[in-house]
């Protein structure tokens, strides 16, 4: 270490032994006597160190969050594992649904019923048939069907609709100079009263499909 100040040999000794780095005398040095490139070689001791302090506020931040990011961290996982559960849940709930209308059908001597759909389609049937032996309409027979759907279509103009017929289970509909699009408040209230619609454009305006809603069967 250079000492560029008067100090005697004997304080020099003191200081290296005190702290274990050589000190030696140096030239003193004078600033109003220096050379213009002594002060481009000095370091400015007026200019802050900006890299420092701008790494401890990003760790100190990295810390206050630590705690909040964990605590998230750990609400999305029991999120994710309750989501599973609760699908995995469904899942058996469902095939155990599926399991049991089969069941039902093959009790009920239903050919044929290997699916769930199959199985709701046969005993539906099975149930219209019974109703048709003794005497009765059945609730997707054309007038229990039409009788649903009545009042939400005299809510239309008169003379909106043009034709109406009844196969298969399901009345097709022609309206004249209604779009398809304006029935959607109709086909909102029929699938309340238990009916499913299809609309759909045509050249003169709509068609509309009503079939009974298999729930209501």
């Amino acid at each position: 270490m250079h000492v560029a100040f008067a100090q005697d040999i004997a304080a020099l000794a003191r200081w290296s032994r005190a702290s274990g780095i050589e000190f030696v005398a140096a030239q003193p040095f004078r600033w109003d006597e220096a050379e213009p490139d002594a002060y481009a070689r000095a370091p400015n001791l007026l200019v802050e160190d900006t890299a420092a302090p701008a790494a401890a506020t990003a760790g100190a931040t990295l810390r206050a969050f630590r705690l909040p990011l964990a605590i998230a961290a750990l609400a999305l996982g029991v999120h994710v594992v309750a989501l599973l559960a609760q699908w995995t849940w469904l899942s058996i709930e469902h095939w155990r649904s599926s399991r049991a209308l089969v069941d039902l059908a093959a009790q009920a001597g239903v050919p044929g019923a290997t699916t769930p759909a199959q199985a709701a389609a046969g005993i539906a049937r099975r149930h219209a048939g019974l109703l048709h032996g003794a005497s009765r309409d059945a609730p997707a027979d054309a007038l229990p069907l039409l009788a649903r759907a009545a009042p939400l279509l005299a809510t239309l103009a008169p003379g909106t609709l043009k034709s109406a017929a009844y196969s298969g289970g399901a009345w097709t509909l022609d309206f004249a100079g209604t779009r398809a699009d304006t029935l959607t408040g109709i086909t909102r209230g029929l699938a309340d009263a238990g009916v499913d619609a299809l609309v759909a454009p045509v050249a003169s305006g709509a068609r509309m499909r009503l079939t009974l809603d298999p729930a209501a069967r």
